[in-house]
């Protein structure tokens, strides 16, 4: 049962705790009135509601100071204990007020004047919610500075606070010497609990401010309402709330002691909280700008942190920021003189003065050569270069209408945000070389989808013959391409091309070439007169540093015989019976000359006569340089098997066994083997 009961009332939300609280409180007030004037008489019945009204108001101080220890118990909490003392300020004044003015000479008197009842009941009421705000502020002391005893230390303190309320209870006349006495050792322990000042340390000079004023106040309040305590506040509290009057002067006891050390410290750090201020501000400040820094991106938005951020730290009149980036000059300038600074720094002696500056540097006085006709009103002057690896990329001016306004300190913290400046640019700098990475990797990605759509997804086989092809890229898009296609009087032709060059200009000379190889499958051109096409349509768009070496060779179905040419490019390796031959027939590379006489009389066109089992390679220079750090390229054909399927396996698996960054150069492999004889039709 008593269970469910704590479980209900930890429910109830302290806004309607204090609400319940001051109903009752007023109920109170008003049902007292009317029986005085009904009955003439006081009604003491009263003081058992007044006893309610506390105690639902500490059940609420009880449910706020719960919702602040779940998530701030702890924590140098300074914020909400300087507003509670300045609330507690404001209503214990009124309490205090009551008593200097006299509003009610004798407690006594309450019982035959409505005026005297009214004013000691209000005061009553005063005193209790004083008590519920100063008890609170004392748990969240006695909680921001935790030592090994204080749970031990608060124990006892409610143990004789219990004992307190059951002395008055049990004897109402004669415990009044005991309960005070235990009032009084109640309150030393709670300001031994409460001697902590971790939460003071790090407050601002305007929280300092507020605390001692409120603290200067609940302080004389105390002692006003302590000066006829036993003839006055002891007298009220005992007609209305007679059981817990020694526990509110221990409160008082401790409030007083605690809140007139506080307002001591307070105004006596109040010269060097000003400093200390600073010295916090300049912290955060750069603190501030450093993970902006980290976060911008834009050097508009830099600049913007940084003419917001450094008039915090220091105190200035104008102030003017240059940043060159991205072939740009990014410019702000503000304050009253703003723009008087940017007509100056077109002044050649603060131009040529900025110019030569390595460190931060202050002008105390500007001198005439500055400010020739005392149109300025300017008079110290303090800038920092922007500089990477020594070259100056802009520069951070500030000034001031006094002369010798500018400290060293000034010009040490200047030198600080200066380097964060540097930091948020040169991050710039890495997220555009990012983003510029990202967008040549989305290129070249698209490239690489089009080199692949380039290369024959399908290979023709024709009648008699097997056909194997292999390629790789050394990079996303390489310069080899190669198609196998039929010409229109029925042969087959076998394109092995090598751009120089690889990358993107490689894979659009392949589009290049795709589109030239594309028009002219319809004729029944010869080896020769297609390479000589491919330079009639290629050399002319070739840049000087570009050529393409390329081999075509082309298979005649019906005549068991091949044409071979080719324009620079590697030679024809012919596999036959264990023995291999190289063909090399004359030919300069596309583009290579402009002249298209000279290719062709450069050109020459080989026939050669197939016998089954005979095998034919295509290749590639990336495939000899492969071959020449693992093994000699002619025994590497002799040693495989015969067949295109397993020299091409061959090839892929010895790719494999390469590290990646010794592949420098493409490598493709065309193998063709005659499988039977075709007879001649």
């Amino acid at each position: 049962m008593m269970a469910k009961l704590l479980r209900f009332i930890r429910s109830i939300p302290y806004s309607l705790c204090f609400s319940i609280s001051g109903y009752i409180f007023i109920t109170a007030f008003i049902i007292s009135l009317i029986a005085f004037f009904v009955f003439d008489t006081w009604y003491p019945e009263t003081g058992f509601a007044m006893h309610m009204a506390w105690v639902v108001l500490l059940i609420g101080f009880y449910q706020k100071e719960r919702d602040w220890f779940s998530t701030n118990a702890y924590i140098k909490d300074s914020k909400s204990i300087i507003e509670d003392a300045k609330t507690l300020a404001s209503i214990l004044s009124m309490a205090g007020l009551l008593n200097l003015l006299g509003v009610f000479n004798n407690v006594s008197t309450v019982y035959g004047n409505i005026f005297t009842l009214a004013m000691v009941l209000l005061y009553a009421g005063y005193i209790l919610l004083c008590s519920g705000f100063a008890l609170s502020i004392l748990i969240r002391l006695m909680k921001q500075r935790p030592h090994i005893q204080i749970k031990r230390l608060t124990l006892c303190m409610y143990v004789m606070g219990g004992i307190m309320v059951i002395l008055q209870i049990i004897i109402p006349d004669g415990s009044s010497i005991l309960a005070h006495f235990l009032s009084a050792c109640t309150a030393f322990l709670a300001i031994y609990n409460t001697r902590g000042l971790s939460w003071f340390e790090g407050i601002s000079r305007d929280q300092k401010i507020d605390l001692a004023w409120s603290m200067m106040i609940i302080s004389i309040s105390t002692i006003l309402i302590a000066i006829d305590y036993e003839g006055r506040t002891m007298q009220a509290l005992n007609i209305t709330t007679y059981y817990i009057e020694p526990l509110i002067a221990t409160i008082g006891i401790w409030l007083f002691v605690n809140a007139s050390r506080l307002a001591i410290l307070s105004l006596y750090s109040l010269p060097t909280a000003g400093l200390l201020d600073r010295k916090s501000l300049e912290f955060s400040t750069l603190a501030q700008l450093t993970s902006n820094a980290i976060h911008s991106e834009g050097i508009d938005a830099i600049i913007s942190d940084t003419m917001e951020l450094l008039p915090k730290s220091i105190q200035l009149e104008g102030i003017y920021c240059r940043i060159h980036a991205f072939n740009e000059d990014h410019i702000r300038f503000s304050g009253r003189l703003g723009t008087e600074l940017s007509l100056l720094l077109n002044n050649t002696f603060i131009s040529d003065w900025i110019s030569r500056l390595n460190e931060p540097e202050t002008l105390y006085e500007l001198p005439i050569p500055a400010n020739p006709q005392s149109l300025f009103f300017s008079q110290s002057i303090l800038a920092i270069p922007l500089k990477k690896n020594g070259i100056v990329f802009g520069e951070i001016v500030l000034s001031d209408t006094q002369s010798y306004h500018f400290t060293p300190e000034d010009e040490a913290i200047l030198r600080a945000f200066c380097e964060s400046i540097n930091i948020a640019t040169e991050h710039m700098a890495l997220i555009s070389i990012s983003k510029e990475h990202d967008r040549l990797e989305n290129e070249m990605m698209i490239a690489k989808s089009v080199h692949q759509s380039l290369l024959p997804q399908t290979i023709i086989q024709p009648t008699g013959y097997a056909i194997k092809c292999f390629s790789l890229s050394a990079k996303e898009v390489g310069g080899d391409f190669y198609d196998v296609f039929r010409l229109a009087n029925g042969n087959t032709c076998i394109i092995i091309a090598d751009v120089s060059g690889k990358g993107i200009p490689a894979a659009f000379l392949m589009a290049t070439l795709r589109g030239t190889i594309l028009s002219f499958q319809s004729a029944n051109f010869g080896a020769k007169e297609i390479l000589t096409e491919i330079q009639l349509n290629l050399s002319s768009i070739l840049e000087s540093h570009m050529f393409i070496t390329v081999s075509c060779l082309i298979i005649e179905e019906s005549k068991g015989t091949i044409q071979f040419a080719r324009a620079g490019h590697m030679p024809l390796i012919h596999l036959k019976g264990g023995e291999l031959t190289e063909y090399k027939p004359r030919g300069i590379g596309i583009g290579l000359t402009k002249d298209i006489d000279v290719f062709s009389d450069h050109l020459e066109e080989l026939h050669l006569q197939l016998s089954t089992g005979d095998l034919c390679f295509l290749f590639t220079d990336g495939l000899t340089e492969m071959l020449d750090i693992q093994q000699d390229s002619e025994q590497f054909f002799k040693m495989h098997d015969p067949e295109p399927e397993q020299i091409i396996e061959a090839v892929s698996k010895s790719v494999s066994a390469l590290p990646n960054d010794v592949i420098r150069d493409d490598i493709t492999i065309i193998a063709i083997k005659k499988t039977e004889d075709v007879p001649f039709v």
